[in-house]
């Protein structure tokens, strides 16, 4: 099983959240340009929304997170630009992302969501992999 505790930690911390299957707003384009994410990474739209909206951390401007393959070896992942402050960080496609080996490639996803709920549960693992309970997050 994979870890997921990256993506879920990510996704949950946010309580307004919007997702959007319409056009990136233009700061995240500019951004992406900006910081020449757009030489290594392409936008991808392997899941549908292509990107979700929302206050990632807890500015109150909403951040975009948004699904990115890397060009040379199509592998998948995802950048999040937050808004007010212009800072990225990208998860998989080619960049080694987790607390264990640190897989680089999001091939293995097959949906994603904000969660807008205030309380969420993290699944724990043991070393080695299996699911060793949940805690309140």
């Amino acid at each position: 099983m994979k870890r997921l505790i990256p993506l879920l930690l990510l996704l949950t911390t946010a309580y307004h959240a919007n997702a959007q299957q319409q056009s990136l707003p233009a700061w995240f384009t500019r951004a992406f340009k900006q910081h020449k994410l757009d030489e290594k990474y392409e936008l991808k739209a392997y899941l549908k929304p292509a990107y979700l909206e929302a206050d990632f951390n807890g500015d109150g401007i909403k951040d975009i997170i948004a699904l990115i393959a890397e060009k040379k070896t199509h592998k998948r992942g995802l950048v999040l630009v937050h808004a007010g402050t212009g800072r990225f960080f990208v998860f998989g496609a080619g960049t080694a992302f987790g607390d264990t080996q640190g897989d680089d490639d999001y091939k293995w996803s097959q949906g994603w969501a904000v969660y807008k709920r205030k309380l969420a549960y993290e699944m724990l693992f043991d070393s080695d992999s299996y699911m060793s309970g949940s805690c309140k997050v």
